[in-house]
């Protein structure tokens, strides 16, 4: 069994509609059994008495004396729905009914019962930050759903979480490349300075096709500082005059955008720095950087 185990308290087990139906319907023959005395409506109303116990001790059986164990979710914008898994040594028709996160309980949660032991949910990330779920209710009609069974499974020390990121808008442009001082560079394309491999969203007249044929692959030119000219820093000041959420999710908005066109970018926060790289897990550290960020 993988990911965090929980604590589960006692199933407490309910009829479902079904099962209530069940019920009255069993209480009309018996009616009928009396008034007509009729030992073939007494029979079949003591064989739907012994279905609704047989139907109880079994809801309450499969999800007693069971430890469960929910996996993480990955990182998601904010909008967007945080799918975790949950799963039991041998519960069956398993699924979530109630979730508590530290921003409080979700009751509308997407659980769609499992095969066999294991089952996936979605919570919604309605704010930026670390999603932490503090409870899970459990739940199960199994074997015949005339009863619900369910179990609150706590968490200790550690829990289940997903990070989410900020909702990526803004219209504000890409702000221009800087030197390694700061500066704000202007590319001169007479000051040519050696070539390097293509990325993707390099302008095609600066690809360098002789070059290109020779190696069998796209190189593009750069030039006098090209370090520099690829090179972007997204910085906090210049966007936070738009307000906390919305600076955190232009920065987001460009993270995305320079990722994209592979270039060179780094990040500055009040009191972080994310210096210059590349490549998917220099975006997603920016990302965490701002969807942990004090504003």
């Amino acid at each position: 069994m993988t990911g965090i185990e929980g604590t589960a308290k006692r199933p407490r087990v309910r009829p479902t509609g079904f099962g209530g139906a069940f019920f009255v319907a069993a209480l009309a023959v018996f009616l009928i059994a009396v008034h007509y005395s009729s030992n073939l409506a007494f029979a079949l109303c003591f064989w739907m008495i012994a279905l609704l116990a047989l139907g109880y001790f079994a809801a309450w059986r499969n999800m007693a004396g069971e430890s469960f164990a929910v996996t993480s979710g990955r990182p998601v914008f904010v909008g967007q729905g945080a799918v975790f898994g949950i799963e039991a040594r041998d519960v069956a028709g398993l699924s979530v009914h109630h979730v508590e996160t530290d921003a409080g309980p979700v009751e509308a949660v997407d659980g769609t019962p499992g095969h066999g032991s294991a089952a996936t949910f979605e919570v919604a990330a309605s704010a930026r930050g670390m999603l932490r779920l503090l409870a899970v209710v459990g739940a199960s009609r199994y074997p015949m759903g005339l009863f619900e069974a369910r179990v609150r499974i706590s968490f200790g020390a550690q829990h289940p979480e997903c990070l989410v990121y900020p909702q990526p808008h803004g219209a504000q442009p890409l702000p221009q490349p800087e030197d390694m001082a700061g500066r704000r560079l202007q590319r001169d394309p007479d000051d040519f300075d050696g070539v390097r491999d293509y990325a993707a969203g390099d302008p095609l007249n600066r690809i360098h096709w002789k070059a290109s044929a020779r190696t069998s692959r796209l190189v593009t030119r750069i030039y006098d500082g090209a370090a520099g000219i690829d090179r972007l820093m997204l910085d906090w000041r210049s966007v936070s005059g738009l307000g906390a959420e919305p600076a955190v999710s232009q920065l987001c908005q460009w993270v995305l955008e320079v990722s994209r066109q592979g270039r060179e970018f780094g990040l500055r926060l009040a009191g972080n720095e994310i210096g210059p790289a590349a490549g998917d897990g220099h975006r997603d550290r920016c990302l965490r950087a701002l969807a942990l960020h004090k504003a």
